[in-house]
């Protein structure tokens, strides 16, 4: 669950915040774990969404930097560490294992996409390419964490 969570942070790196604050309920816990205290806080599902949204337009917009830019590509590996202490915690699974998974599953994530982007980029278009990705990343997160 978490190396799943790690790939949809790589692609997108708040939608994997979104998903998993919304996996867990969005109900304040007595947890004192930062994940916990961040993903399960009651405004998260909410705060979250609209970061994520955000980050959809965002990764159109020619003026966007690479996802393997050094700022982009250190926000994609937390994210997955995050989500994936989060799922650890949640799944009273080894955290350290979780958030080690999550964190380098998104920074393989975040190259392979790279990569498949450009590739892609090749035979349709930029936009196309894009939305196919917003798409998967939406899909197999959500499909991970049923």
């Amino acid at each position: 669950m978490a190396g799943g969570i790690g790939l949809v942070a790589g692609m997108r790196s708040m939608m994997a915040p979104a998903l998993v604050s919304r996996y867990l309920g969005g109900r304040r816990r007595r947890e004192t774990a930062l994940p916990m205290r961040l993903l399960g806080h009651p405004a998260a599902p909410t705060v979250t969404a609209v970061l994520a949204a955000g980050e959809l337009v965002a990764d159109k917009l020619p003026q966007t930097p690479a996802r393997t830019e050094v700022p982009s590509l250190i926000g994609r590996v937390l994210s997955g560490t995050l989500c994936g202490a989060a799922i650890g915690i949640r799944l009273k699974a080894p955290v350290a294992a979780t958030a080690l998974v999550g964190g380098v599953t998104a920074l393989g994530s975040t190259f392979m996409m790279y990569h498949a982007r450009h590739l892609a980029d090749r035979f349709v278009p930029d936009l196309a390419t894009a939305i196919a990705e917003d798409a998967l990343a939406i899909g197999l997160g959500t499909s991970v964490l049923r």
